[in-house]
């Protein structure tokens, strides 16, 4: 739920910034342009980068989330025009009202003194349930379990063919180690020096018992 906001707040912060720029309605500037510029503008009020842009990508398109955008823009511009000093100056209300870090009314703010009703709870989740932010932060989510399970597919594969490679190099060895012992049990010994054949005696005594043992 923090990471649906969080997206939430900075995706509908970013196209506040981005908006500002579109309406500046400068001449030679392309779309790339506007984005970075809107980058930038969102960097100088939030004080630090936007991190979202793919899921802004999607939502700009989609039809509800830039209604919601307006109408949260309408409840602003309603409560700001209805507010004035004497009811500023009157006596406190026991309603908190929640201020973003611009000073703004913070529409999405749920007031905790005074839970819920069923009906409204059951409206918000049915609400957030249509939202298309939660969509893709599913299909984020979606892809980030399609991704781990290739990455383990992957891991897998890696790790038998390695096996594969290590037991095709121990035969390659064997089948050496085979053939020198075979040119030892083969070699003929007469003419060589004493020393030598009694090496050569002695080795093949060696693969005589290792033969043996193994069998």
């Amino acid at each position: 739920m923090q990471r649906w906001l969080r997206i939430q707040q900075a995706t509908n912060k970013f196209h506040g910034c981005f908006t500002q720029i579109e309406n500046r309605q400068q001449s030679g500037v392309n779309e790339q342009d506007k984005i970075m510029n809107a980058k930038t503008l969102y960097k100088e009020i939030v004080k630090s980068k936007f991190i979202f842009e793919h899921c802004w990508n999607i939502l700009r398109y989609h039809p509800k989330w830039l209604n919601d955008i307006q109408a949260k823009k309408q409840t602003k511009k309603y409560l700001t025009s209805t507010s004035s000093p004497s009811i500023a100056s009157s006596s406190p209300t026991n309603t908190p009202i929640n201020l973003d870090e611009h000073g703004n009314i913070d529409t999405n703010f749920v007031d905790l003194e005074r839970p819920l009703g069923k009906k409204s709870e059951k409206r918000k989740i049915r609400e957030r349930n249509d939202d298309p932010l939660v969509k893709i932060l599913e299909d984020m989510r979606a892809d980030k379990k399609e991704e781990k399970i290739r990455k383990s597919d992957i891991a897998e594969k890696k790790y038998l063919l390695e096996k594969e490679m290590v037991e095709i190099e121990k035969r390659n060895i064997d089948l050496e180690q085979l053939r020198e012992e075979q040119k030892i049990m083969q070699m003929d010994t007469n003419g060589m020096p004493h020393h030598l054949q009694q090496y050569y005696y002695h080795r093949q005594m060696e693969i005589i018992e290792k033969r043996v043992n193994n069998s």
